[in-house]
């Protein structure tokens, strides 16, 4: 066999260096796609979750004199033990709750640690006949990392969720609604209803993030009843 020239063997070189250039785009374009498709499968995951699901409770109850006392006297106060832990078993959410108020900015107050609940001291404890048990919480933080309530936005009809008091006693709750709604328009009157049968609201921040002010558009709002 005649020796090949070195021309021959250059052009043989290149031609091996030209299909592994092709190969490599080929193949970095394969897993662009693939991370493209994961993305968009994520986004639409997402979308999904923060749809509303369920039905709101929306019975009230009346709030009167109890039988046996004066007209227009007011019941005696009902002892509230506030919850101090929070448990969502199938979202794996398992919090600490602390006590929480309304501040003069009218706002709800949220603890500073991001896997830690607030416990609105205004509003029912579990157990009692009457009222919403109000819990919100942190879905994420720039510094601390995710929050306690960060995949409230999955929770669906049906779920548990527990509720412990500092007594250590127990009231489960099944989840009936989820609602996403823009912070502007949140139904304060519904969400914090003291008039109605015995629920639970858990509440976080949702929908997008504006880089500007920092904030989420939307509050995720969980309603569950006792079982």
């Amino acid at each position: 066999m005649a020796p090949r020239s070195a021309l021959t063997v250059v052009r043989a070189t290149l031609r091996q260096e030209e299909r592994r250039r092709w190969w490599l785009l080929l193949t970095v374009g394969v897993v662009c796609l693939a991370c493209a498709g994961v993305l968009l499968l994520a986004q639409a995951a997402s979308v999904a979750a923060g749809r509303d699901v369920g039905a709101v409770p929306v019975a009230r109850v009346a709030q009167s004199p109890p039988a046996g006392s004066p007209a227009g006297s007011r019941p005696a106060p009902t002892l509230v033990l506030p919850p101090v832990r929070l448990r969502l078993p199938r979202l794996h959410i398992d919090a600490a709750v602390l006590p929480v108020s309304v501040g003069p900015d009218g706002l709800l107050g949220v603890p500073a640690n991001p896997r830690q609940l607030g416990w609105w001291s205004g509003s029912a404890g579990p157990g009692l006949a009457t009222g919403s048990v109000v819990i919100d919480g942190h879905v994420d933080s720039a510094t601390l990392g995710l929050g306690a309530l960060f995949r409230l936005r999955e929770a669906r009809p049906g779920d548990e969720v527990v509720l412990e008091n500092a007594k250590g006693e127990s009231t489960e709750y099944t989840v009936l609604a989820r609602r996403s709604y823009a912070k502007t328009s949140l139904p304060v009157a519904e969400v914090f209803a003291t008039d109605v049968p015995p629920r639970l609201v858990l509440l976080t921040c949702g929908g997008a993030f504006d880089q500007g002010t920092h904030h989420y558009a939307d509050n995720i709002v969980v309603y569950a009843v006792p079982r």
